[in-house]
């Protein structure tokens, strides 16, 4: 048995979460740092995942590092339609699943629930063992998860879907969001901050103002950090002719990887602003468009577009950039924001995101720009390029802090 922390009663730290690398695929590896750094603390027997997965046809167990995971069949309607429906078929495979694992229930002491959809699980368990407590964690500022789906814009969808959640999270013992920002639109559902600048979000709230608030039993704000055994910037920047603007994120739509790219247009019109260049990492549905624009504007020469990077590769892209820049509109956090600071590269992305948080609001016009302005984007960077104002963050970003922080909390719940 490990040595535990003073405050530790060891047992078992269980995860429940679509997000984790597998042998085959590193997508997840901001959970995996979160576990990672759970097991760090010392203060729990064992630490488990268990990956629902909706294209997997019988359940398998693997290692990843030194984490046990379980992964099982998970079914959802398709197009995400009625979604919830599947709650009860789920529930049911998921225990039968569990029973056959060598998971011992009584060992559990809190069962970590990653979005919406898989809160009936770990409640699942809450309800054969009331010891457990169950957290569900929010990753972005759509914790009821009306957004998603190709009929999120009917009502009687939405209402059903955000019913289904309603009923579940107010049996959930802590709330989990990994901003400010995510927190709000959570304890202030079916509305939405003054401030939202997602106009989808909007438009779907304004369809559903009529249904009941959710009691949130508690709720605690834990930022995403950074392992800076990891990432780190790995030498004195050397001085160039090309000022290097990097960018990190799946091409979709909230993203606007095309905005920037038409702030690069604007920034290249300047003769003294040619030497830039943009670097895109990553694909999506939105890549097709980018694409198009770059070759339709002549812009081929400023513009890279380089496929996915392995989450442990990433460190060198971050550590070859003057400036990281994601203009997103619907961001809970964003892990890379931290991952390019921790590389000694400074960020920007629009006001009103996640990283507010770590921004004090007298350095917000310096790394914050107008969501939706391609213009102010380009200032924006134009500003930090003549100037390369020192970026310092409010909060720490080491994840080994923030997760012993949180411990500590569910120590109180």
């Amino acid at each position: 048995m490990k040595n535990l922390d003073r405050n530790s009663k060891g047992g078992v730290y269980l995860t429940i979460t679509p997000f984790f690398p597998t042998h085959s695929s590193f997508r997840g590896s901001f959970v995996y740092d979160q576990v990672n750094a759970i097991i760090k603390s010392g203060r729990f027997d064992e630490v488990v995942v268990i990956r629902p997965n909706r294209k997997c046809k019988k359940a398998l167990k693997y290692r990843y590092q030194e984490v046990t995971v379980y992964e099982i069949p998970f079914y959802e309607s398709p197009s995400l339609i009625l979604n919830g429906s599947f709650n009860g078929l789920n529930r049911r495979n998921f225990l039968k699943r569990f029973d056959e694992s060598d998971i011992k229930l009584e060992s559990i002491r809190y069962v970590h629930c990653h979005v919406s959809y898989f809160a009936g699980l770990g409640l699942a368990l809450k309800e054969l063992n009331p010891k457990i407590k169950c957290i569900l964690q929010h990753h972005d500022p759509d914790p009821f998860t009306i957004r998603n789906g190709r009929f999120s814009h009917c009502r009687w969808n939405l209402r059903y879907r955000a019913l289904r959640n309603i009923e579940l999270f107010q049996k959930v013992d802590l709330h989990v969001s990994v901003s400010r920002r995510v927190e709000e639109n959570l304890v202030r559902f079916p509305d939405c901050s003054n401030a939202e600048v997602d106009r989808d979000y909007i438009e779907k709230v304004k369809l559903i103002k009529d249904l009941p608030n959710a009691t949130i039993k508690e709720s605690y704000v834990l930022h995403n950090g950074v392992d800076l055994e990891k990432f780190s910037k790995k030498s004195d920047h050397e001085a160039a002719e090309l000022f290097n603007v990097g960018c990190v994120a799946n091409f979709i739509d909230w993203k606007n990887q095309l905005l920037l790219i038409q702030a690069l247009k604007e920034l290249v019109a300047a003769p003294e602003s040619e030497e830039v260049r943009l670097h895109l990492v990553g694909s999506g549905p939105c890549l097709a468009d980018c694409k198009r624009f770059v070759c339709e504007h002549k812009l081929d020469r400023y513009v890279s577009f380089i496929d996915e990077i392995p989450h442990g590769d990433v460190v060198e892209f971050y550590n070859k950039m003057d400036l990281f820049v994601l203009p997103s509109t619907f961001e809970g956090f964003g892990c890379v924001f931290l991952e390019s600071y921790a590389c000694g590269v400074p960020f920007m992305t629009c006001k009103w995101q996640g990283m507010d948080d770590y921004i004090a609001p007298e350095e917000s016009r310096k790394w914050l720009f107008e969501a939706h302005d391609a213009r102010a984007i380009a200032e924006s960077i134009r500003n930090f390029k003549t100037k390369r104002w020192e970026q310092v963050l409010t909060k720490p970003i080491d994840i080994n802090i923030l997760i012993n922080d949180f411990l500590d909390r569910l120590e109180r719940l």
